[in-house]
């Protein structure tokens, strides 16, 4: 399992709908995950792997959204969103379906401003924690 580390807090849902709603600007958030993910990764071998890994099977994915304020339950929930579709796109997940896709709880942590990111674990489904990589 890998440790994205993307320096940017996913909007919220009442934030996607007010400020998201013409499709070029949701299409402009979404390039920019995809960029920060794929970039993100530590190299590009790890790419690969993680590539391969969506080819052959279910993927497990679980997002940590570190920023200055709390999510409400649902608000963190959706605001996953950009984020698998991101995934989605450049090919670190096959799809985003329940039959492609184990999607493990999101969870938040409260830091400092200078300290907001978002973290993305991922791996094949079934792969125990223990075998983690940064």
């Amino acid at each position: 399992m890998f440790i994205i580390h993307v320096p940017l807090v996913p909007p919220s849902p009442n934030v996607l709908r007010r400020k998201y709603w013409h499709p070029h600007a949701y299409r402009r958030l979404r390039m920019q995950w995809e960029n920060d993910l794929f970039y993100g990764t530590s190299c590009a071998r790890h790419r690969q792997q993680i590539i391969e890994w969506a080819k052959a099977g279910k993927m497990c994915v679980q997002i940590i959204v570190k920023h200055t304020r709390s999510f409400d339950a649902d608000n963190l929930a959706g605001c996953q969103k950009p984020i698998l579709d991101a995934l989605k796109n450049i090919g670190f997940l096959k799809d985003d379906s329940a039959e492609s896709l184990e999607l493990l709880g999101p969870r938040q942590q409260l830091v400092r401003k200078q300290d907001c990111e978002t973290l993305v674990r991922i791996g094949p489904a079934g792969v125990p924690e223990a075998e983690e990589h940064a």
